[in-house]
């Protein structure tokens, strides 16, 4: 496993190569996102799945959110809406995680345009989506710096590369919503969840 320093002025290229490389072996990756310390592998590829499973310690069947580099790749994996389109217009990048089918399976996949250039550039570059969820074990607390990260029992086998960009600010985890019977319904609260409201007239789960 390497660490790069993101602090140290690296090359933005070769980092962004480095990555790109681990990602294409299947390997795993921890990023800075726009949340807390993100982990990340090659998206819809199911020995990535299990290797992220084993690292945080939690089922198979458990989603796992992917990463766009742009919102117009979203209609690369579901059914184009007007009502998404103009939800994704305002919306994104931000931290907002939309929950919507795939065209081929009609399995619900959350889907995250994150506000971080980082991890859209490194998505655009590798011309590929990629999963991304907290860097932490199931059940425990999110990371928001390394010490944090070794603190936590983690399954580390897989794991090829961390961007270190040092603490990052406390932000909580997105808000996610799902997108059912022409409604937008809320699966998890978000502070931006109130301005939403006012626009879409979300439904609130109970």
């Amino acid at each position: 496993m390497e660490i790069l320093n993101l602090e140290d002025n690296l090359d933005f290229e070769k980092v962004i190569f480095k990555t790109i490389h681990a990602l294409r072996a299947h390997d795993l990756v921890i990023l800075p996102s726009d949340s807390c310390y993100g982990l990340s592998g090659l998206a819809f590829e199911l020995d990535v799945v299990k290797k992220i499973a084993q690292f945080k310690s939690q089922s198979l069947d458990k989603p796992i959110s992917v990463c766009l580099a742009s919102a117009s790749q979203l209609w690369d994996f579901v059914e184009f809406d007007q009502n998404i389109q103009d939800f994704i217009e305002l919306y994104w990048p931000g931290p907002i995680t939309l929950v919507l089918p795939l065209k081929e399976t009609a399995q619900w996949v959350g889907f995250r345009l994150p506000d971080h250039n980082l991890m859209r550039s490194l998505v655009a570059e590798l011309k590929a989506p990629i999963y991304t969820t907290s860097a932490n074990q199931h059940g425990k607390p999110e990371v928001y710096d390394l010490e944090q990260l070794s603190q936590q029992e983690l399954d580390s086998e897989d794991l090829a590369l961390i961007l270190n960009a040092g603490t990052l600010d406390l932000k909580l985890p997105s808000a996610v919503l799902k997108f059912d019977d022409l409604q937008f319904v809320v699966l998890r609260e978000h502070p931006c969840i109130q301005n939403i409201d006012k626009v879409f007239s979300l439904k609130h789960k109970q």
